[in-house]
């Protein structure tokens, strides 16, 4: 498994050598300074409150509805939305259509260091806006203290969904050339994760289930590529 950081490194180099990379990352820790500074203002807060519930189907308990770190865990869960299909649509179809996909298939790497790795790439760009919005909330404590317990758990659940759902965009990435249809089923893919996971919390029920996404995603996309490779 050694192929598995090199390819990581190049995955993200590939998304901060264009604006690709940049864009999202500042775009977004932007984005989380004014929700966090918002979140200050009652009537304001309440507003944004209310449309972040209803586009990603956040159901936190009644008691934490008017802490302002919800708005943020909110903020978080679009943040997913929009990022992971982003992210899957380039995994292999950019490949593709810049014919390095024939390169990368034929090199002497195993299939599962293949995809772990674009994998680990792309869930880390994530990761990185994540922690940046937490960043911001350890400085917005000088104004106000944010409940880390909450933190904590929606984003462990937020992290470990993610992780699922762009591993079963990865497989997708890998059944077509076209960016849009990975796009498409990955975006869909995540309407129904943040559907079913509406709490914001994480079980072991729900830990259990995440890790099935992501194991059974690298599984499939082995399988695609060695699909490919044979075909070569």
């Amino acid at each position: 498994m050694r192929y598995i950081v090199p390819i990581c490194r190049n995955e993200l180099r590939r998304y901060f050598a264009t604006p690709i990379g940049w864009v999202p990352v500042c775009g977004w820790a932007l984005l989380f300074g004014l929700i966090i500074f918002a979140a200050n203002n009652d009537s304001i807060r309440n507003k944004l409150l209310m449309l972040v519930l209803g586009l990603t189907f956040f159901k936190p308990p009644p008691e934490e509805l008017q802490h302002p770190v919800i708005l943020v865990v909110g903020l978080a869960r679009i943040t997913m939305l929009i990022l992971i299909p982003t992210m899957a649509m380039r995994l292999f179809p950019e490949e593709q259509q810049a014919r390095t996909a024939e390169i990368l298939l034929t090199s002497p790497v195993h299939e599962s260091e293949i995809v772990i790795g674009k994998w680990l790439g792309a869930l880390s760009l994530y990761l990185l806006i994540l922690a940046i919005s937490v960043l911001e909330l350890v400085l917005s404590s000088l104004w106000h203290s944010p409940h880390w317990a909450t933190v904590f758990i929606n984003y462990m659940a937020l992290i470990s969904l993610s992780a699922g759902v762009l591993s079963l965009g990865e497989w997708m990435s890998t059944l077509t050339k076209y960016q849009s249809a990975t796009a498409s089923g990955t975006l869909l893919v995540c309407l129904l994760a943040l559907k079913f996971f509406d709490k914001g919390d994480l079980d072991a029920a729900d830990a259990l289930l995440c890790a099935g996404m992501t194991v059974l995603g690298w599984l499939l996309s082995c399988r695609s590529l060695r699909a490919i490779r044979e075909a070569f």
